[in-house]
């Protein structure tokens, strides 16, 4: 996955205490607490698509960083604590104490819908397990959530609509919040994340749609869901400006796309970029393909980060602006 756009993150104090960026992804064991804060590193919980981009992009900007997984994934990737296991949660305690990182971020899954619809208990396990550790570190804490607690019944939802999750995965995302929310950590629901996915990070809805449009495959795609589409590089951008505040935000904000869009438009849009026909993109209900559990809005009203320093003229990108980028990437 390229690395994100850097040009809204602070660059790192230049105090001389202050690490420089590591070549490679610290990990717990190698992570040096140290009592001034400009020092102690973020910690990432999660290095799927979102954390391993966010992680990437403090680096690139000289912020220590400590990544921890929410599984093993192979011999040398590092620290990792089985998060759905009190041991785990336990490990992932001792990591925070042993660290003492300036803010927690949680990107961790499990985060597949149908997965979480299948096994709430395992997955609120896990999610809301870990957000209790988070709030009472003692820490600051974002958290990510999702559109999904909302009921999906209609778009533009703001950070000041109540909850009404109406699947497993926005009612487990909703306790979880609620538990960072007491320890007065942040929130940031995002809407659906498209990007080209990282080694063993499967897929996302636009890499499918640009890979199907290279070979010219025809696509059957919902034109009754939709969404607000925000780019991974926006996601870690924000993110990343977030971590490098002197002063921890707190509440809960919102981050999507600019335009709301059915999922049959991004996919023709993204066929047309990539020179494919669109007409091969072919409309449906969502009850034909894997989304028929999925309501018919994931839409976000995305907020305002001009507080935020960094981001004061920064605007998330278009969907055509977000494959564009991705289509440059392929190329490279």
């Amino acid at each position: 996955m390229p690395v994100p756009r850097a040009e809204h993150l602070p660059p790192a104090p230049s105090v001389p205490s202050v690490p420089p960026a590591p070549s490679a992804p610290l990990t717990v064991a190698t992570a040096l607490p140290d009592d001034r804060p400009w020092a102690r590193p973020v910690l990432v919980v999660g290095q799927g698509l979102i954390g391993s981009a966010v992680q990437a992009l403090l680096q690139a900007g000289g912020w220590p960083v400590a990544g921890v997984r929410r599984q093993p994934a192979g011999p040398t990737d590092g620290r990792s604590h089985d998060l759905a296991t009190a041991a785990g949660r336990a490990g992932l305690r001792a990591a925070i104490a042993e660290i003492r990182p300036r803010i927690i971020v949680l990107a961790h899954g499990p985060s597949d819908a149908t997965w979480i619809e299948e096994h709430e208990q395992a997955a609120a396990a896990v999610h809301c397990g870990v957000a209790e550790v988070a709030a009472g570190s003692g820490i600051p804490a974002l958290m990510v959530s999702t559109d999904e607690v909302f009921p999906g019944t209609r778009g533009g939802c703001r950070a000041s609509d109540p909850v009404a999750p109406g699947s497993a995965r926005g009612r487990v995302k909703a306790r979880a919040e609620e538990l960072i929310m007491a320890g007065s950590g942040l929130v940031l629901r995002v809407s659906p994340v498209y990007g080209w996915p990282g080694r063993r990070r499967g897929s996302t809805f636009a890499s499918r749609c640009l890979i199907a449009a290279a070979r010219g495959l025809p696509m059957l795609v919902p034109a009754d869901q939709m969404f607000t589409p925000v780019h991974i590089s926006d996601v870690a951008a924000v993110i990343a400006a977030i971590c490098a505040l002197p002063a921890p935000l707190t509440g809960i904000r919102h981050l999507a796309g600019p335009r709301e869009l059915s999922r049959h438009d991004f996919a023709a849009l993204a066929y047309e970029l990539a020179g494919a026909r669109p007409g091969l993109v072919r409309p449906c209900r969502r009850e034909h393909t894997r989304w028929a559990g999925r309501p018919a809005f994931a839409s976000l009203e995305c907020g305002d980060f001009s507080d935020v320093a960094g981001l004061a003229g920064w605007r998330p990108l278009s969907a055509q602006g977000g494959l564009s980028m991705m289509l440059a990437a392929a190329g490279e």
